[in-house]
Parts: structure tokens; C-alpha cells; sequence
């Protein structure tokens, strides 16, 4: 394949695809992918209809803005990661909050997502993750929250009563 791509991989997304295993692309963050490479790879993966662009996906939103409609009309589920709106085609947009004052900075942003959509906290502590499930609240996000397991544990979720976000382990 001739595609810069920085990485291709069929592997389960711990939650964030439509489906247990999807596809996850990741661009690099400075060059151009060719298209026709690009969609021609993912019709070859044995035809897993899920499908993840994570990273740097601003930067190569020329490439997508082709490819997205087209997959999707071919009946995939495509996701992407991405903390602004980007003008293509996609049916889940995946953020994520490192500490509680991106929130605040974002809330404009994080208020237009819908209940398809995904917010990761991918925070350092439980007290950041309750003052970042309180400020989602209070705002009235209406995007399913996640939370990154490998750093707040399950049992400490439990402990403190929340039960409306789901973990994602690392490595999504």
C-alpha cells in the first residue's frame, strides 16, 4: 500500500464501535493519505463494517471528506476521533477531556454532540473524573461519557456511585 498511513489494524475498540472489533486507522500528522489506497485497503480487511479514524484526522480531512460518504453509503459505521467539529461525514464523533477545565474551554463544542457521539475522560484521579461527570450534567451533555479504567478503576467508580459511564481500557 502506498498510503502514508501510520497505522492500519483490525482490533476489538473496547466500546467504541458500533460493533466489538473495528477497524482503527491512524494518519500521520503531516502528510496527505491517497485516497484510492486508502478505501481500496479497508475493503480488503475482511470486510469488518466498523471503523475508527483516530488519529490526526483534522489534518487529513480532504481524504475524508471523500471517503467517509462513500463508506457510509457501502453501509459502514464510521467513527472519528476529532475535539472540533470536522465538515465530513460520520456517524459517532469521539472526544476526550484530559483534566475538567478542557470542559469549560469546550462547552460550546461539547454541547452540540449528540447521544451517538462519545466523550472519554481521560483523567488522573476520581475527583477530577466526579467534577467532570458533575460539569457534563450540568451542562446537559447529551453524549455517552466514558471513562479511561487504566487510570480511575472500576471499583472506584462503583465505590463512589456512578453508574452511567462505562470504562474503555487503554490502547483506544
Amino acid at each position: 500500500m502506498s498510503a502514508p498511513l501510520k497505522n492500519i489494524e483490525i482490533c476489538f475498540n473496547k466500546g467504541l464501535g458500533r460493533l466489538p472489533v473495528s477497524i482503527i486507522v491512524d494518519f500521520y500528522d503531516d502528510e496527505s493519505v491517497n485516497i484510492d489506497d486508502l478505501y481500496h485497503t479497508i475493503k480488503l480487511m475482511d470486510d469488518i463494517r466498523d471503523i475508527i479514524f483516530r488519529e490526526n484526522t483534522p489534518t487529513n480531512k480532504n481524504v475524508l471528506s471523500w471517503v467517509t460518504p462513500k463508506l457510509i453509503s457501502e453501509g459502514y459505521f464510521v467513527s472519528i476521533f476529532s475535539d472540533t467539529f470536522i465538515p465530513i461525514s460520520y456517524n459517532r464523533l469521539i472526544t476526550t477531556i484530559y483534566h475538567p477545565n478542557e470542559i469549560r474551554k469546550n462547552i460550546n463544542f461539547l454541547q452540540k454532540l449528540i447521544k451517538m457521539d462519545v466523550i472519554i475522560l481521560d483523567v488522573d484521579s476520581i475527583d477530577h473524573l466526579i467534577f467532570c461527570r458533575k460539569l457534563l450534567l450540568k451542562s446537559q451533555i447529551e453524549a455517552m461519557v466514558m471513562f479511561n479504567s487504566t487510570k480511575v478503576l472500576c471499583s472506584q467508580i462503583i465505590n463512589a456511585k456512578i453508574y452511567d459511564i462505562a470504562p474503555i481500557g487503554l490502547g483506544v
